[in-house]
């Protein structure tokens, strides 16, 4: 599966909310406050082998970084999902790794986007 090289397309996201930094901001902090979350859930439903679980888990992943274009996470919670639900345990872990390095590459994106929205209040 390839993956877009650029972790988040700042400029497609605020046109996708309109332009409204706020909201785009409360997006972004949703995503980076689930993310942990998400994450640690994926990783115990792989463990376990409740692959159901972590398709779950990594679908509302997925949807959570489509939110705020963040094409590289959703990219790689697809693919986990996708695996999940072929029942291809070892490869959707192997894939979880991949996953944890986009969001990892992620956050100081977000944090960039609530600081600019915190800036424009002000």
């Amino acid at each position: 599966m390839e993956l877009a090289t650029r972790p988040l397309d700042r400029a497609q996201a605020l046109a996708a909310v309109g332009g409204d930094t706020g909201f785009l901001a409360e997006l972004a902090g949703i995503l980076e406050a689930a993310c942990p979350t998400l994450l640690d859930d994926i990783q115990v439903s792989l463990a376990i082998g409740d692959l159901s679980a972590a398709a779950w888990s990594a679908r509302l992943l997925r949807v959570a970084a489509e939110n705020v274009m963040a094409s590289t996470v959703a990219h790689a919670a697809l693919h986990i999902e996708t695996l999940a639900r072929q029942r291809q345990s070892r490869a959707a872990a192997d894939a979880y790794r991949a996953l944890q390095n986009e969001v990892a590459r992620l956050k100081p994106l977000l944090a960039a986007l609530k600081g600019e929205a915190a800036q424009v209040v002000c």
